[in-house]
C-alpha cells in the first residue's frame, strides 16, 4: 500500500512540473470583467502576458505563469471612467489570483473575456449607436509600465 502511495506521489510529482498550455474548459467559470474599485481582493502574483487581442466583442489573452497545484483566476479590472481623446481611451489591467498556488510547473492559459460591460458604459456616457474604445491594456505585473493598446470598435 506504501508502495503505491508512493508512486503516485512521485507521478504527480513528475508531471507537475511540466510545461503546460491549455484553453479555458466548458466547466471553469467565465472570466470576470469590473470596474476599477470593484477589485479588493482580485490579486496580484505574477504572469506573463504573451498575447492580447479583441475580436468581436471579446478580448482573448494568453497569459503565462507558475503554478499546477491550485485553480486560477483572472480578472479584467477596467477604468471607472474614460480618458477623452479620439477615440476614448480606457485603462485597463489584468489581475491573477494563484489561490496560494506554490507549484513551479509553467503553465500558459488562454482566457477570453466579454466586452460587453465596457459597450455598455460607453454608451451611457456617450449615448447609443456604434463607438470606438481604444483599451490600454497594462503589462503583466513585472513590466508595469507596458501598455499594451488595443482597438475595440462596436455598432
Amino acid at each position: 500500500m506504501v508502495h503505491r502511495c508512493a508512486m503516485g506521489l512521485l507521478l504527480v510529482a513528475a508531471t507537475g512540473c511540466q510545461d503546460s498550455e491549455r484553453a479555458a474548459s466548458p466547466g471553469d467559470p467565465p472570466p470576470r470583467v469590473v470596474v476599477a474599485g470593484d477589485d479588493a481582493d482580485l490579486g496580484g502574483d505574477p504572469y506573463e502576458l504573451t498575447s492580447a487581442a479583441i475580436t468581436g466583442h471579446a478580448l482573448t489573452v494568453s497569459v503565462s505563469f507558475a503554478g499546477g497545484c491550485q485553480e486560477h483566476a483572472f480578472t479584467l479590472v477596467i477604468g471607472d471612467s474614460f480618458a477623452e481623446s479620439s477615440p476614448v481611451q480606457l485603462p485597463a489591467v489584468l489581475k491573477h489570483d494563484a489561490n496560494g498556488d506554490s507549484c513551479e510547473a509553467w503553465l500558459t492559459e488562454t482566457h477570453v473575456f466579454d466586452l460587453e460591460l465596457i459597450r455598455n458604459r460607453y454608451r451611457e456616457a456617450y449615448g447609443p449607436g456604434a463607438g470606438t474604445v481604444v483599451l490600454q491594456l497594462r503589462g503583466a505585473p513585472d513590466v508595469p509600465d507596458a501598455l499594451v493598446d488595443l482597438v475595440y470598435e462596436f455598432n
